[in-house]
């Protein structure tokens, strides 16, 4: 039989028949008077047992030893095999509960999943300012940066600030910073700045030990997010951030 008469009988493609022959599992057969391949029962029955190796997720490198030493021990490889197969029904397990989070929160998908319902009470809603997205990236960076074993502390954090009595106040505080225009006067930014700054000094002490419990705020951490301000806002907006930084370190 030839080639796609082969591969149609055992479900699989000729390009599978192909690489099967080229990683040396499948010997080719000499081609006939015709210039085909002619393939015979033996070889569709060596085709069918590499399919169930390998729907046993069998390693392509093992299936020699597995296809000609029949009284061969292979307990270790299945073994190797199954714990292969544990851990990815864990991940999948823990993939699963993740989504779960996700809807019950009606939250984004791309954010951590414990940080979501926070981030989406910080930002009042209003998905689409630029404080609202900046909530966000905040929140995806600082989550890597405490990494799995300081998620839960960083999660604490987030709920001094969601749940604090000055929430309004944080949203009024967004809504005065996203409404600033590059040309703002010296009077606007520091009206935004006295605004923010006594609602940004009491976060800094509710949340601080919280924070640089999981996240190290060294120079390489803080130049992220100056780096990531340098690229979002506009020159108002930095001069406000820059003057509200210098007067919280006076604090």
């Amino acid at each position: 039989m030839k080639s796609s008469e082969l591969a149609a009988l055992a479900r699989v493609t000729v390009r599978t028949l192909r690489h099967y022959h080229q990683v040396g599992i499948l010997e080719e057969p000499p081609r006939g008077t015709n210039g085909y391949r002619d393939y015979g029962v033996h070889d569709l029955v060596r085709l069918l047992r590499i399919r169930r190796l390998a729907d046993l997720g069998i390693p392509l490198e093992h299936m020699p030893r597995m296809l000609d030493e029949a009284d061969r021990e292979h307990s270790p490889l299945l073994d190797q095999i199954e714990a292969g197969i544990d851990d990815e029904i864990r991940r999948l397990e823990a993939q699963k509960a993740m989504i779960r989070e996700i809807r019950a929160s009606d939250s984004s998908p791309d954010l951590p999943p414990l940080l979501a319902p926070f981030v989406a009470t910080l930002t009042g809603g209003a998905a689409n300012s630029e404080s609202a997205r900046s909530e966000r990236d905040y929140a995806i960076l600082l989550n890597h940066l405490a990494g799995e074993h300081g998620a839960d502390r960083l999660a604490q954090a987030y709920s001094k600030l969601a749940t604090a009595s000055e929430i309004s106040g944080f949203h009024e505080m967004r809504r005065l910073f996203d409404d600033l225009r590059s040309d703002a006067s010296d009077a606007e930014i520091e009206h935004v700045v006295g605004v923010s700054l006594p609602l940004l000094q009491h976060a800094i002490v509710e949340i601080e030990p919280l924070l640089s419990a999981v996240v190290t705020l060294d120079d390489a951490t803080l130049g992220l997010f100056e780096s990531y301000h340098s690229d979002a806002l506009n020159r108002a907006q930095k001069e406000t951030l820059s003057r509200l930084e210098a007067r919280l370190a006076r604090q």
